[in-house]
């Protein structure tokens, strides 16, 4: 006798589910673009070049601008994981209730 509950929908409902979970966890870890700190030694070509405070001001303002570029690409890396997480949590929820349905379903079927 065929089972009275269908899992298919549910099932392909949480395939979709872990397929945007792995989209989101790849742009995490690949769509994230760092900025780096000039080396010193590409200061100290130029250095003598510059007055007394003109390194220290020029490296400050270095840190400055690569600290706040990290900071945003880690926000948005934070954000995918956070709805590859969820989706991932979903997915496996989803997967749990059609499953205790269906183990249900088939006890009153027996």
């Amino acid at each position: 006798m065929p089972s009275t509950f269908p899992p298919h929908k549910v099932i392909a409902i949480s395939g979709a589910l872990i397929a945007f979970a792995l989209w989101n966890f790849s742009w995490a870890y690949h769509g994230q673009k760092y900025e780096f700190l000039p080396q010193l030694h590409e200061f100290a070509l130029i250095v003598d070049e510059w007055e007394d405070n003109q390194f220290e001001e020029r490296l400050k303002q270095a840190i400055i601008e690569a600290a706040d570029s990290n900071t945003e690409a880690n926000d948005t890396r934070q954000t995918y994981l956070e709805r590859g997480n969820l989706f991932m949590l979903v997915s496996v929820v989803a997967a749990t209730v059609c499953g205790g349905i269906y183990v249900v379903d088939q006890i009153l079927k027996g």
